[in-house]
């Protein structure tokens, strides 16, 4: 997965970010990975990254994930 992730102030107290993200199997497995991927479980994944870079926005704290 490539992340690209911009941050800008926003006119109001707060941040807007443009996030733009390619996923791509590096080989068969992973090809199988990515289609068999859910709505559900893609979901649950961005969750996490957007908890780890909230955390990371609000607090400067950098977590490995």
């Amino acid at each position: 997965m490539i992340y690209n992730i911009q941050v800008r102030d926003a006119s109001e107290p707060g941040t807007v970010l443009f996030w733009q993200q390619i996923v791509t199997g590096l080989n068969d497995e992973g090809n199988r990975y990515v289609e068999a991927l859910s709505e559900d479980e893609f979901a649950e994944m961005m969750q996490g990254i957007e908890t780890l870079l909230g955390n990371y926005l609000d607090h400067g704290i950098k977590v490995e994930h």
